[in-house]
Order: C-alpha cells, then structure tokens, then sequence
C-alpha cells in the first residue's frame, strides 16, 4: 500500500486552549465579545431611536451591565436574565413597600 503510514502516530500538536488565547475550554473557537452597549447604540441608530428613547434605555442597559459584571452579549445566558429580572423585581418591591409605609403617604 502506497501512501500508508505505518509504526506510531505522531503526537497530535499541542493547542493553547485558555479562554484568553481565543480557544474554548474545548478547543472550539471563543465566542467573539459583543459589547451590550455598542449593540444598543447599534439598534438605536438602525431604528432611529428618539433621543428621548435612547435616554430612558440607556440606563437600563447599564444596570443590566452592572447587573452581570460585563459587557458581553455573547457569555449572556438566559438564567442571567432570570436572575436580572428577578433582582430589579425585587428592588422594585422594596421601593414600594418604602414608599407605602412612608410618613407623606399617611397624611
């Protein structure tokens, strides 16, 4: 047989696979980093956002930001949602609450 290689196969080359080399634990490629801001600023000008719009949402996307510790649309995952979704209906619960047993609102 012509082409065949016989004995013991070659070592398989080694591949840096930290996630800061752009490799995946797996090997697979890193998923590139997509900035939650900039995707928000993207759809705000495609859209055509009304100034007023982009301001009453830009502070949402930073909460959300502050919320998951960065700014990588790509590493969100959907219990990162659940577990954000939670946490402002939570902080909403306790302004109102605040805000029923507030000496104004009992006059």
């Amino acid at each position: 047989m012509v082409g065949r290689h016989r004995g013991p196969a070659a070592p398989a080359p080694k591949v840096d696979d930290r996630p800061e080399a752009g490799l995946a634990v797996d090997g697979a490629p890193a998923p590139v980093p997509k900035p939650l801001r900039s995707i928000f600023a993207s759809y705000a000008k495609e859209a055509e956002l009304a100034p007023s719009t982009v301001k009453r949402w830009t502070p949402v996307v930073e909460r959300l930001i502050a919320h998951l510790g960065h700014d990588d649309a790509a590493a969100i995952k959907r219990a990162d949602i659940v577990a954000w979704k939670d946490a402002v209906c939570t902080e909403n619960l306790i302004r109102v609450e605040a805000a029923m047993e507030s000496p104004k609102l009992a006059e």
